[in-house]
């Protein structure tokens, strides 16, 4: 079982990393994530004990659909935490929103104290990565902008975006839920 919740820790870390250098997860994660949930009950549990989790997996993309709404969220993060919370068991499902919600203030402070140092931060980052890598992961032109402006320099305070990459936060919960699974 251990494998399932490795991978399960890779993607999510995978999609913060994402979300921070580009404020975007893609599908692809979300989707990786839901085939493992799937696998992992098809292979070690019975398949009655889904309804939980489809449940969980349906009233946070409801949840986190209405936050992107009123631009709280963005559409990667109300994904990637709905597909998070399908691995949360009815016991640890509140701890794994816990947990993802004190992270996301965390993130949130850490980003209004050192906002320009993530930014610079995020900029050398980008100045590493292939021209071509950017482009695989950007759909629409002006993501593509941005990720260049940022590439040569400019801050996103400047740009006038106030975004927090919540990913990192439902990273951080994931890995506390799985924590916490283990430990049971």
């Amino acid at each position: 079982m251990s494998i399932f919740y490795a991978l399960f820790i890779g993607i999510c870390v995978l999609a913060a990393f994402t979300d921070f250098l580009y404020f975007k997860i893609p599908n692809v994660l979300v989707v990786a994530l839901l085939a493992l949930f799937i696998t992992k009950v098809l292979l070690w549990q019975n398949l009655s004990e889904i309804y939980f989790p489809a449940s969980v997996f349906g009233a946070m993309l409801v949840v986190g659909f209405i936050l992107y709404t009123f631009k709280i969220f963005g559409a990667g993060d109300a994904k990637f935490l709905a597909a998070a919370a399908m691995w949360a068991s009815e016991v640890n499902i509140v701890a794994f929103l816990v947990f993802t919600a004190l992270a996301g203030g965390v993130v949130g402070l850490l980003y209004l104290w050192l906002g320009k140092v993530i930014d610079s931060t995020r900029s050398a980052a980008l100045g590493y990565l292939p021209k071509g890598f950017s482009a695989k992961l950007m759909k629409s032109p002006a993501q593509e902008v941005v990720v260049k402006q940022i590439q040569e320099g400019a801050d996103l305070e400047s740009m006038q975006i106030r975004a927090i990459p919540y990913g990192i936060a439902i990273c951080i919960g994931s890995v506390m839920l799985i924590t916490l699974a283990e430990m049971r």
